[in-house]
């Protein structure tokens, strides 16, 4: 038999397990960006931003399972509406999936020659340089630190 849920879109078909439909859950929710799949998303800070704004549900597998698809939308309902039906047991088996799926809409690691070719722009203050060096040089998993970090932002300035 196969069980359907209302959700905001209409009545989908329901991947999680049907045992957990009947749970209560915690009400106010927080409210929370919709992560949509969209290019640029990165699925790995939506599942930071979920599990810090319901830290005191995290170990209640049953609640959180009910509570993630309410932070989807876009591409990301249509993801999670085509699981199998009763395929999703934990929150830990969701959030593996979820995170194998939409990984690839995640940014790319900037490559080191897009560092060493910073400059700043004739107009662009130094504050704003600034930023703009600082968001691409922590962008990488390995960021750069101290002295180096230091040389690279002093040759990238306009003289």
């Amino acid at each position: 038999m196969v069980s359907y849920h209302k959700s905001h879109t209409g009545y989908t078909k329901n991947s999680i397990t049907p045992a957990l439909i009947l749970v209560v859950l915690p009400v106010p929710l927080p409210n929370l960006p919709k992560f949509d799949g969209a290019a640029r998303s990165d699925p790995s800070s939506h599942i930071d931003s979920f599990t810090h704004a319901f830290t005191d549900y995290m170990h209640h597998d049953e609640v959180v399972l009910r509570l993630f698809p309410r932070t989807l939308g876009g591409e990301a309902v249509k993801w999670f509406n085509q699981l199998h039906e009763g395929s999703i047991t934990t929150f830990q088996q969701l959030v593996d999936l979820f995170v194998q799926y939409f990984d690839i809409a995640k940014p790319f690691d900037t490559s080191l020659q897009a560092l060493f070719s910073l400059n700043q722009g004739i107009d662009e203050s130094n504050f704003d340089f600034m930023r703009r060096f600082r968001m691409l040089a922590y962008s990488f998993k390995t960021p750069f630190m101290g002295r180096e970090l230091y040389d690279l932002f002093m040759n990238a300035l306009r003289p």
